[in-house]
C-alpha cells in the first residue's frame, strides 16, 4: 500500500492504536506496541521493543536511534525524550541543540514552548536558545507570532516573540488568538477581545468558542447554547429555555440562589470557631478537632463534610490540609478574609430580612431594627467597628491593579485618604508613589484608636459630613465612600473634600461603576445591601459626573477594573454648596 501518492491526512489509526490504516487497509505488514498519527512530510511517531522512533509510509525507520519517548514532526522538527529529558531532533534523528528540558512542547511559528528544571516556562528558538528573558509560570504555543502566557500572580496576557505584552490588559483565562479575536475570562465570565485586548461587547457568558465566519457558540448561565454576533449579540438559539436541559440547569442554578444565604451563616459560623486557624495549627483529624472544640462528632463532622466540598480543604494520608481557599480565610493571612465573613454573617444579615420594607419604602431598615444609623452603631460598639475596619482593609488587595494605573503627577506631595480608616489603601499608594513626601488619613476618632501605627502616615479624626480640617493638599482619596451615602451626603463628602484640596488639586475616586444598562451582575446585587443598611446606592459613570460637577470638580479620566474602577478628578472651582 506504501507509495508516493498517498495523501497523509487520509491515514488512520488502527483501533488497536497498533499500525495505520489507509483506504479500509493496513498501509504496511509490520505491527507496533503503539503508534501515532502522520505528520508532514509523511512521518509517524511509533514504539516497539526496541524503544521509540519515526518511520516513513512503508513503515520504516528513518533514523537508526531509539528514544524513550517520540512525538510528531512539526516544522521538521520532532521533540523527543532520552534518559536526560526532554530535546528536539531533525529528520535524521540528530539533535538540533545540546539541551534538555523537564518538559519541551513542539516547534509552532519558529519556537518552541519549555519548561525548564526549575519549573519555569519560556520559549526557544531552533537553536535552544530563549527568545527572551522572562519566566513564566504556565506559556502556550505562539500562533500569528503571539503567545498565551501565564504570570506567577496567576493572570493571563498574550506576548509577541520578543516577550513584549501584546495590549496591557490581562485575565483569569486567555487563548490564542483567532483571525484577530480570543476568547478571555474575568471574574464575570467568559467573552471575545480583539487585539488590543478590548473587549468586543458588555455582555458574559458561562462559555464561548472561538469566532466561525463571524459566528461564535456561546452558553448562557442558564444553560442556553446560542449563536451571538461580534457584538455579543444573540442571533440563534440552539438550545432553547424550554429544553430539558436548560430546565434542569435553571433549576439547579435557582435553587443554589435560594439557599444561598446558608453559605453566608455556615461560613461565618466557622470562622467564629476558628476551625480553619485549629487546624493550620496541626490539629487535623476530626477526633483532634472535636476533643479542642468541644464539639459532638456529628457536627465536626458536617462541618468537615463542607469543607471538603466546598473545596476548603482535602483529605491527605487521613489529615486534613487547608487548600489556598481554605488559607484566605486565616487569621495570619495577609490577604485573608476572615473579617468579612464576619461582617457579612452579622448586622448585614439580620437586617437584610427586612429587604422587602426597604424596597416598599425606598429607606434603610437598619434603624428600625437596632434603633439608630450604622454608622453611629459602629461607633458605639467598638469591637463591631473593629470587624468592619478590618474588613474593609481585606478588600484593599482588590485595589492593587488600580494603583499600578494612577496618575498621580509628581508635583503632588501631600495626599489625603478620606474615610481611609486602617490606612491600608493609602499605604500601598505610597509605597508605589515615593515621590509623596506626606499622607495623611481622615477618618472618625473611634477608628483611628483601632489603628496600628504607620511612621509614613499621619491620622487625623473627624467627621467628614462637618469639616475636613486640612487646607492645601495636593491630591485626596475617596475610596468606597461614596457609595455608603445617599446624594445629599455624597455632596456634602465631595463639598468639604474640595475645600480640603488646593486649587487644581486631584482628586481619585474607587468605586464600582455601575453600567447604564448592566449586562452581568456588577453592584446590581450589592444595591439592595445599601439600600437596606444605608439608603444608599451604587451609581453610573452619569451620576458620579453629575455629583462632582456640582462640587467643582472635573472627571479627567476613568480606569476601568474587574469590579472596582478608578475615576480620576481635578478641582476646577471653589465649591459652592456650604449651606447644604
Amino acid at each position: 500500500m506504501c507509495g508516493k501518492n498517498i495523501n497523509i491526512y487520509d491515514i488512520e489509526i488502527s483501533a488497536d492504536k497498533t499500525y495505520h490504516i489507509y483506504m479500509g487497509k493496513p498501509l504496511y505488514d509490520k505491527r507496533f506496541t503503539s503508534v501515532q498519527s502522520y505528520h508532514y512530510p509523511g512521518i509517524a511517531a511509533v514504539m516497539d521493543g526496541t524503544g521509540a522512533y519515526h518511520i516513513d509510509i512503508c513503515g520504516n525507520p528513518i533514523y537508526s536511534q531509539r528514544y524513550v519517548k517520540t512525538y510528531g514532526y512539526y516544522e521538521g522538527i520532532a521533540t523527543v525524550v532520552d534518559d536526560k529529558g526532554y530535546m528536539h531532533i531533525d529528520l535524521d534523528g540528530k539533535a538540533i541543540h545540546d539541551k534538555h528540558f523537564a518538559w519541551a512542547g513542539n516547534f509552532q511559528n519558529g519556537a518552541c514552548v519549555v519548561r525548564d528544571w526549575d519549573g519555569t516556562y519560556y520559549h526557544i528558538d531552533k537553536k535552544g536558545r530563549p527568545l527572551y528573558k522572562e519566566r513564566y509560570a504556565y506559556a502556550g504555543d505562539f500562533r500569528h507570532g503571539v503567545a498565551v502566557v501565564y504570570d506567577f500572580d496567576g493572570y493571563a496576557y498574550h506576548i509577541n516573540k520578543k516577550g513584549e505584552k501584546v495590549h496591557d490588559n490581562k485575565f483569569l483565562e486567555l487563548y490564542p488568538y483567532h483571525k484577530g479575536v480570543a476568547v478571555a475570562r474575568d471574574i464575570h465570565g467568559y467573552f471575545h477581545i480583539d487585539e488590543q485586548g478590548r473587549s468586543l461587547y458588555e455582555k458574559r457568558f458561562r462559555y464561548v468558542e472561538d469566532f466561525y465566519n463571524d459566528y461564535a457558540l456561546a452558553w448562557e448561565y442558564n444553560g442556553s447554547m446560542v449563536i451571538i454576533d461580534r457584538h455579543g449579540n444573540i442571533v440563534h438559539r440552539v438550545t432553547n429555555s424550554n429544553s430539558k436541559a436548560v430546565e434542569l440547569v435553571s433549576r439547579k442554578i435557582l435553587m443554589d440562589m435560594l439557599v444561598g444565604y446558608w453559605n453566608t451563616m455556615i461560613l461565618n459560623s466557622i470562622v467564629k470557631l476558628e476551625i480553619l486557624d485549629y487546624i493550620d495549627k496541626g490539629y487535623n483529624t476530626l477526633d483532634n478537632l472535636a476533643t479542642k472544640l468541644g464539639l459532638k462528632y456529628h457536627c465536626i463532622k458536617i462541618i468537615i463534610d463542607y469543607l471538603k466540598v466546598k473545596g476548603f480543604i482535602y483529605i491527605e494520608n487521613n489529615k486534613i490540609i487547608l487548600s489556598q481557599l481554605g488559607k484566605i480565610l486565616l487569621e495570619n493571612n495577609k490577604h485573608t478574609l476572615k473579617y468579612a465573613a464576619l461582617l457579612w454573617g452579622d448586622e448585614h444579615y439580620i437586617v437584610l430580612h427586612k429587604l422587602y420594607d426597604a424596597l416598599v419604602t425606598c429607606k434603610e431598615q437598619f434603624s428600625r431594627i437596632y434603633g439608630i444609623k450604622y454608622y453611629d452603631y459602629l461607633k458605639k460598639h467598638p469591637d463591631k467597628y473593629k470587624i468592619f475596619i478590618r474588613a474593609m482593609a481585606e478588600y484593599a488587595d482588590d485595589y492593587d491593579e488600580l494603583i499600578s494605573k494612577m496618575n498621580i503627577p509628581l508635583n503632588v506631595k501631600r495626599i489625603i485618604d478620606i474615610g481611609g480608616a486602617s490606612g491600608v489603601l493609602l499605604q500601598k499608594i505610597l509605597n508605589r508613589y515615593k515621590h509623596i513626601r506626606e499622607g495623611i488619613v481622615f477618618d472618625q476618632p473611634e477608628v483611628i484608636n483601632n489603628i496600628v501605627e504607620d511612621r509614613r502616615i499621619r491620622f487625623v479624626g473627624g467627621d467628614f459630613l462637618v469639616k475636613i480640617p486640612i487646607l492645601n493638599a495636593d491630591a485626596a482619596i475617596l475610596s468606597r465612600v461614596l457609595h455608603d451615602w445617599p446624594d445629599k451626603e455624597a455632596l456634602t463628602i465631595l463639598c468639604n473634600t474640595n475645600k480640603a484640596l488646593s486649587y487644581k488639586g486631584y482628586l481619585y475616586i474607587f468605586e464600582l461603576i455601575k453600567p447604564e444598562d448592566p449586562q452581568y451582575d456588577l453592584g446590581v446585587s450589592l444595591e439592595f445591601n445599601l439600600l437596606a443598611m444605608l439608603g444608599s446606592k451604587e451609581r453610573t459613570l452619569n451620576e458620579y459626573r453629575t455629583l462632582l460637577e456640582e462640587t467643582g470638580f472635573a472627571i479627567k479620566r476613568v480606569v476601568r477594573g474587574n469590579v472596582v474602577s478608578l475615576i480620576e478628578a481635578i478641582k476646577i472651582k471653589d465649591c459652592e454648596l456650604a449651606s447644604r
